[in-house]
């Protein structure tokens, strides 16, 4: 429902199953449903401009999740994480994405909470060179995963992207002319590697000639 932007209707499912749950007994496993239940609402609430709601229902979330299975403390965590991010909240929504990073998960998990903690890192960034680094870091640590256990994966042209983004921009707001020149050689790297990905997804493909532009305008000033 909330995929056609149904979001009042999704609310009412998720709420109605949730009610549901807690009414009839259920095994250990079985109550795990619960949290998942919780994030799904808080995403529901966030889609409905309730952030405040939202926020509780995340938090009770990963409180039903202390000592559960792994994968349904991710959901959690991640629910809340992204709840901050999208508050604004950086330092708490930052503090979320270190606690998803520190739990076991496996590698192609692990690539997808990554790439996430780097959107959020580029999303606060502002003029700061270190969060494009450290943004990088958290990409290039992605790729590592995906080239492990899923070569083809579409998110290594969502990685590179993201990578070419932080070189462009550490490149334009570095002090020294030697990070900068670091940066360029690095950006050109990743967009040549870019450019030799093949994705249908439109977004990507305008990122990547939006990259490319940029480095043949960048080209032309220093050869003029």
């Amino acid at each position: 429902m909330s995929s056609k932007g149904r979001f009042e209707e999704s609310l009412d499912m998720f709420e109605n199953a949730k009610a549901a749950i807690e009414l009839h007994p259920f095994s250990a496993e079985e109550a795990g449903c619960l949290s998942q239940f919780s994030t799904n609402i808080g995403f529901a609430l966030h889609d409905l401009d309730r952030p405040g709601a939202a926020q509780l229902m995340h938090e009770q979330a990963v409180k039903m999740t202390l000592g559960e299975a792994p994968a349904l403390r991710l959901n959690a965590l991640g629910g809340l994480a992204d709840c901050f991010a999208r508050q604004g909240m950086r330092a708490e929504a930052m503090r979320g994405y270190d606690a998803l990073v520190a739990l076991p998960s496996p590698p192609l998990e692990s690539a997808r909470i990554l790439q996430q903690y780097a959107a959020a890192v580029l999303a606060f960034a502002g003029t700061e060179c270190s969060s494009y680094h450290r943004a990088y870091v958290l990409l290039e640590q992605c790729r590592e995963h995906l080239r492990a256990v899923s070569p083809s994966s579409p998110m290594h042209a969502n990685a590179a992207a993201g990578m070419v983004t932080c070189m462009w921009n550490v490149r334009r707001r570095a002090e020294s002319g030697a990070e900068r020149d670091a940066a360029m050689a690095s950006f050109r790297t990743h967009l040549t590697a870019l450019t030799r990905i093949s994705t249908s997804d439109p977004a990507l493909r305008l990122q990547v000639h939006s990259a490319c532009f940029l480095h043949s305008a960048c080209r032309s000033l220093r050869s003029a």
